[in-house]
């Protein structure tokens, strides 16, 4: 069985990239002591041209790990580590501005709230379940495995 609380980080990329309409090619979770550098990966197909499209959404796609994992326990874990420091260097080249500058503070905190707010969404939270729980089993999903599972979860 694969690490629970990194299948919920990487299921909270995953559907909340699907939810903004961004193109999942695979989202994985590595089997426990493989890979010392990380416990997973979402993987997007267009993520530059996403970036251009809505620098918003993709800080907040960024950020969607760590917010499920705070929903599901209430704190965040070190592999959040690594895409918090990519999500403030975006946001420093977004606003023109060194990362510790309070308008790149501003827009990174505000791409976490909304992480946060959509993984309290129930419909993208019960999607983020479902995939977690598929990627435990599999280990690895397709980005339309990805986009099945939140078509159900909005079906019910």
């Amino acid at each position: 069985m694969r690490d629970r609380v990194t299948a919920f980080h990487e299921s909270a990329h995953a559907v909340a990239a699907s939810v903004f309409g961004f193109d999942v090619r695979v989202v994985r979770v590595h089997p426990p002591g493989t890979r010392a550098d990380e416990g997973g990966r979402c993987e997007l197909a267009s993520w530059r041209q996403d970036l251009n499209a809505d620098p918003v959404r993709v800080l907040t796609y960024l950020l969607a790990g760590a917010a499920g994992e705070r929903r599901l326990s209430g704190r965040t874990s070190p592999r959040d580590a690594s895409d918090r420091e990519l999500a403030a260097k975006l946001a420093a080249a977004i606003c023109e501005h060194d990362e510790g500058h309070p308008r790149v503070r501003a827009l990174v905190q505000a791409a976490e709230t909304l992480a946060l707010g959509l993984m309290y969404d129930p419909l993208v939270w019960r999607a983020v379940e479902r995939t977690a729980a598929a990627l435990q089993r599999a280990g690895t999903l397709s980005g339309r495995d990805v986009a099945v599972i939140l078509r159900e979860a909005r079906q019910r």
